[in-house]
């Protein structure tokens, strides 16, 4: 069909409405739209505790310079109550007020004066390992739960009742001895105290009296008093300074551990082992199931749709944090344990066969029943759930199991395949494989696999460990399930390991246990260190804590590794062809970017070399602005006392948070005394983020001051830039991958800080995407970068990277927040560049260099900035604005509001207004004459800047176009619109509808019909606002390959005399959204007169695997192209991909022809592009252009032309 080929590409090439109620957009979560990213996943708790649990957490002597972790406040000083008796005073046993409780801060060697007792003593003192994991998973056992007070009490320890006596026991419990600083650490007078503990409490005595007795009669080891093991904690005072315990619930507090903070999505069940302590020998089989897997907050996730619901049995108050009694037990039978039966308190189980408990929590998750008949009461009073209900609520459903266990691990051979290797040996019987899935279980080929990967292990699987003779097939289950389906027909790779042995604290070298190389080879097989990540050590309490918080973290937030930020370009003038690539692994919140050697195949497809090199891991400089907006190096004594408060966190660890984010890993946890965040790399992830080269200045602007700035800059270092997750914006260099230095914005330096604490929970910091362009400040020519900050803050920042090496003298131009103007909110697009006619001398025009953002997301939330009504807009902020300059509204910034449009009547709900980044449009001068943009609302707006400044609120915008469906819907629009010349003038507007933002837009009530549009705008004042009625409709009919596209012939209105059956655009309405999701969030690329559509396919199925279509059209008629170029009726396209795209598709150009030139000098073209996708595996499109004009052209075709050919190139 006959077609206009002159039209060109505007937006993004030629420049470098409220609501009634506005709901925020959630920008926390970097899994929305990834296959099971709905679904709950399962965290299943493997407790194999004896008495040994309950063994002390510290034996060495007492250092007042390290921080012991415990129930106590290292940093506080604790007052005991006392009572009068017997005409003395003692200390108060009394249960309702015997507790200590916090009185001052401690001195900086954690002293106390000699009027209180140490917070790190009493840790050092008397807590338990129990106590650790306790503190871990629930914030610790509450003995008094109130509204206003909490106190936890230290685990019961055994007393001697049917079985081993803790008091003073040498090697689980020793009588300690502080042998100075006595009245530094505690109110007593003595040169040295003598410590012993036992079941709930603390008897302290002089060190120099002899010592003996007994829990009940301790003669001189109580000469100084008899004190409960208990602590109050979280109360109004210490609750706000003690983040990592307590959490908010209203104006009180409560200690939280990791089943608390992640509760609210997670299923979370555990096995444990039956106690049985009347029992006096025999060996007892395996695990039992004590909680069964469930949600414990207060919403629930139920299949099929794994919408959030209120859930009525929730295990906590959302209100004020206080145990309901109800729900399936998990946080009560952690924190009861060992303290159930109120007859036998103290009581633990005898036998911990752990490869046994494995098996059974396995086939718990295989959907099957116990192996052996267990009856449903232990004698401790705890429940033993029987049968079991089908923990699997979906196929794709991710399991993560944590198995603990303690010196009281015994024989636990009887698991299928095991073969005898002591005669009639109860616990070392034989047991044929279990061939529920394909290959049967044999365990000892498993666990005999783990000896060949450890390679110094030969035979693996007839070794023993410890005391009890445990087996190591614990490693060998571990290493099978979580290679293999659990399930006959089901997917591997769903289950991972964490695992950990309590041990008392050590400097000990850590020793390879059976959960060590469960821990390994159950989910860290590719890690290289001798302590996995997923390993959690005992022996290092503060270890214990982060990785249990790291395992949950990674279960609420995907652990899934997948493909980031990727950047691509042929060879182009003075530039080599390039390839970065980024991978992140979502759960530990760590990235990679390498370079990569490619070349492009016959068919399109990228051949890519081995990495040239990969960045990641490395230390770097690091650069904030300072009080006068000047930048500093983050460093301790550069820093100003507000700045030092929030790294330093009243914890003294503000130095090695500023060099934790330099890089600096020695403070991280399995270090050393290692207390911050561990992590995999030293790079945080960038789901949302982009890949900015800045390599030789680009041909295009004119003028000789340009010119010698391009040549002044040809032998620059070339960069990559990438904004991230730990805060940073990170400068590398693009040859060696070395990072030269990177930025800490201001307003995001408590999120920074915050990012090394062992509960950080992978929040957004800098995921903004970035742009950089070359220009005119103060009549010398910049580079400038300019990002927004995602989810991590409300603002933008720009950046002078003209010279790299010297970034750290004038690097910093200016930061803007939601300080600076409230209606600024969450910008992840990445920032426009423009320059702007200003009013001039003379009647000269003078002109100005902008950055162009709209107000983005959330600029209602309710926060310290939040605007008092809704409202969205432009801003253009002035690059020329000194640093320490502030921000002038009509002065160096300005803000163009939009009009207010109130929802219809007839509109399903009201969606938060929030402003797509907008597509800048140049005059004849390049100064910008017109903004285009879209909000979630489906309005299409434009914004006229051809009267210049001021811009009073409401004028010079208009409403141009309404996205509704067919029913009138109305339709988001996310994306920055694409710009073309139109036909008669004006132009084309190039743009998808959908909305894929947040986790509520993969609910099935988010599945709703989606479009694709072409709208001519064409300038007219009088024109009305249109709408699809003014469109021609283009239809969509399933094909092999894709869709054909069909419709009738398209004539734009204004192109003739007879304007009957005339349009203004086309669009077409994609097929099948209430099933697969499909939306366009992604801008369109232009490309010699196609328009290239990335749409994503999320899946109504919660558990379908996302895919991408690529729509390749004809920017003016809609339809497709054939295989020869042909643009016609019935052609087809939609090619269906595997995966979600995360960015628009790369257009290649691989080969040009050109036809035989004719009489009037005009010859005819065809265009090969390769269309690829990173990211996306197999999803090289190759596709032939439509005839193109070429040899002769007038003026302004040649610029169209040069316009068209740069964006083929990109």
């Amino acid at each position: 069909m006959k077609a206009l080929r002159w039209l060109a590409l505007i937006a993004a090439v030629s420049l470098t409405g409220a609501l009634a109620a506005t709901p925020t957009v959630a920008l926390d979560r970097a899994d929305v739209g990834l296959q099971g990213a709905r679904v709950p996943p399962n965290v299943l708790l493997n407790l194999s505790f004896t008495h040994a649990a309950a063994a002390a957490a510290y034996v060495d002597e007492y250092a007042p310079t390290r921080e012991y972790a415990g129930y106590f406040d290292a940093r506080s000083c604790y007052t005991y109550p006392y009572r009068s008796q017997g005409g003395a005073s003692v200390p108060d046993l009394r249960i309702a007020t015997a507790y200590f409780s916090a009185l001052k801060p401690s001195d900086a060697q954690h002293g106390c004066g000699g009027d209180s007792f140490s917070g790190n003593f009493l840790n050092w003192s008397g807590t338990s390992m129990l106590d650790i994991v306790r503190y871990a998973f629930t914030g610790g056992d509450r003995v008094i739960d109130e509204v206003r007070k909490t106190v936890l009490q230290r685990a019961y320890l055994p007393d001697g009742q049917g079985g081993i006596d803790f008091y003073a026991h040498v090697a689980y419990f020793p009588r300690k001895l502080l042998r100075q600083g006595v009245q530094t650490a505690t109110p007593f007078s003595v040169l040295r105290l003598s410590i012993v503990s036992c079941r709930n409490r603390l008897l302290f005595g002089d060190g120099a009296l002899a010592q003996a007795g007994s829990c009940e009669s301790p003669g001189t080891s109580a000469g100084l008093g008899v004190f409960l093991a208990r602590v109050r904690v979280c109360d109004t005072v210490e609750g706000p300074l003690r983040p990592d315990l307590c959490v908010a619930y209203g104006k009180n507090y409560k200690p939280v551990g990791a089943v608390q903070r992640h509760g609210g999505r997670l299923r979370v069940g555990v096995f444990g082992h039956m106690n049985n302590t009347l029992e006096t020998a025999g060996h007892r089989y395996g695990g039992v199931l004590r909680a069964p897997l469930a949600h414990l907050g207060a919403q629930r996730f139920i299949s099929p749709d794994f919408l959030p619901q209120d859930y009525p049995d929730a295990e906590w108050s959302a209100l004020t944090g206080v145990y309901t009694g109800r729900g399936g037990g998990v946080t009560t039978y952690i924190n009861a344990v060992g303290r159930s039966d109120e007859q036998r308190p103290g009581a633990y189980a005898k036998q911990a066969p752990l490869a046994e408990l494995l098996y059974e929590s396995l086939r718990y998750l295989q959907g099957r029943q116990a192996s052996t008949a267990v009856a449903q009461v232990a004698d401790d009073g705890l429940p033993v759930v029987t049968p079991w209900n089908d923990p699997q609520v979906a196929s794709c459903q991710r399991h993560i199991v944590i198995t603990l266990g303690d010196a009281g691990m015994a024989g636990d051979r009887y698991v299928p395949g095991n073969i005898p290797d002591k005669g009639s040996d109860p616990a070392d019987r034989a047991r044929g494989v279990d061939g529920f899935v394909a290959p049967p279980l044999d365990v000892m080929a498993w666990t005999r696999a783990v000896g060949v990967l450890e390679v110094n292990l030969p035979g693996l699987e007839w070794m023993t460990d410890g005391i009890g003779g445990a087996s190591f097939f614990a490693a060998g289950l571990a290493h099978w399930s979580h290679v293999q389906a659990l399930r006959p027909g089901g997917n591997a790779g769903l289950l991972t390991h964490y695992a950990g042995d309590l041990l008392p604290a050590s400097n000990a070298a850590v020793t390879k246990t059976p959960l060590l190389l469960a821990a390994r080879y159950g989910g860290d097989i590719d890690s290289d260190i001798d302590i996995p990540g997923h390993y959690l050590p005992g022996s290092d309490p503060v270890a214990l804590i982060a990785g249990v918080r790291a395992a949950f973290m990674a279960a609420d937030h995907g652990m899934s590794s997948i493909a980031g930020p990727s950047l691509m370009a042929l060879a182009s003038g003075a530039e080599n062809a390039y390839l970065f690539q980024s991978q992140m692994d979502l759960g530990e919140n760590s990235m990679t970017v390498s370079r990569l050697p490619f070349s492009l195949g016959a068919d399109g497809g990228i051949i890519a070399g081995k990495p040239l090199w990969v960045a990641g891991q490395a230390t770097r400089p690091v650069y904030t602005p300072g009080a006068a907006g000047t930048l500093i190096p983050l460093q301790w004594p550069r820093l100003d006392a507000s700045q030092r408060t929030i790294f330093d966190g009243q914890d003294g660890l503000g130095v090695a948070r500023i060099q934790y984010l330099q890089g600096e890993r020695t403070r991280e946890v399995g270090q050393p005394g290692g207390v911050l965040r561990r992590r995999t790399g030293t790079l945080g992830t960038a789901p949302y983020g982009n890949l900015v080269y800045v390599g030789t200045p680009s041909l295009g602007l004119p003028g000789a001051d340009y010119a010698l700035h391009r040549k002044l800059l040809q032998a620059r270092r070339k960069m990559l830039y990438l904004g991230a997750n730990d805060g940073l914006l990170h400068g590398f260099d693009a040859r060696t991958g070395s990072e030269l230095f990177a930025y800490l914005p201001q307003a995001l330096l408590r999120g920074a800080a915050a990012s090394a604490s062992t509960h950080y929970s992978a929040d957004p910091l800098l995921d903004g995407a970035a742009a950089s362009a070359e220009v005119l400040l103060l009549g010398r020519w910049k580079t400038v970068l300019v990002s927004g900050m995602g989810g991590g803050a409300q603002g933008v920042f720009a950046l002078d990277v003209t010279d790299p090496e010297r970034f750290a003298q004038m690097g910093a131009l200016w930061e803007f927040t939601d300080r600076d103007d409230s209606t600024m909110g969450n910008l992840r697009a990445a920032p426009g560049f423009a320059r702007l006619k200003m009013s001039g001398k003379d009647s000269l025009p003078a002109y100005r260099d902008f950055v162009v953002v709209s107000s983005g997301y959330n600029n209602t939330a309710d926060d310290a900035h939040a605007l008092g009504k809704p409202a969205a807009a432009i801003f253009l902020l002035a690059l020329d604005k000194p640093p320490g300059a502030p921000w002038q509204l009509g002065s160096n910034y300005y803000r163009l509001k939009m009009p207010l449009v109130q929802p219809d009547s007839d509109d399903p709900g009201v969606a938060a207004q929030a402003l797509a980044p907008p597509a800048l449009v140049a005059g004849n001068d390049g100064a910008l004459a017109y903004a285009y943009a879209g909000d979630l609302q489906g309005n299409l707006w434009r914004i006229d800047f051809a009267g210049g400044p001021p811009w009073s609120d409401g004028g010079a915008r208009r409403l141009i176009f309404v996205a509704r469906d067919a029913k009138g819907v109305r339709q988001p629009i996310t994306q920055q619109l694409k710009v073309a010349y139109g036909p008669g003038g004006g132009y084309l507007l190039l743009f998808g509808t959908g909305k894929l933002v947040e986790a509520a837009d993969t609910w099935p009530s988010a599945l709703l019909p989606q479009s694709l549009y072409a709208v001519h705008d064409d300038l007219s004042e009088l024109a009305p606002t249109r709408s699809r009625a003014s469109l021609e409709q283009r239809s969509l009919g399933v094909a092999t390959d894709g869709y054909a596209v069909t419709g009738a012939e398209l004539r734009y209105a204004g192109m003739a005399t007879d304007d009957a059956g005339a349009r203004h655009g086309w669009y077409l309405d994609l097929m099948g959204t209430a099933q697969t999701g499909e939306r366009s969030v992604h801008s369109p690329v232009l490309a010699a007169g196609q328009v290239f559509f990335n749409t994503v396919l999320p899946g109504s199925d919660a558990c379908a695997r996302p895919a991408t279509r690529l729509y390749v059209l004809d920017v003016l008629s809609g339809f497709a192209a054939d295989s020869v170029g042909l643009i016609q009726a019935g052609a087809i396209t939609g090619r269906l991909l595997d995966g979600l795209a995360r960015a628009p598709p790369l257009v290649l150009e691989m080969k040009s022809s050109v036809g035989a030139v004719g009489a009037t000098g005009r010859a005819e073209g065809r265009k090969q592009f390769a269309v690829v996708q990173p990211g996306v595996p197999g999803a090289a499109v190759k596709v032939v252009s439509a005839p193109l004009p070429a040899k002769r052209l007038s003026w302004r075709e040649v610029a169209n032309w040069r316009e068209l050919h740069e964006a083929a190139k990109k």
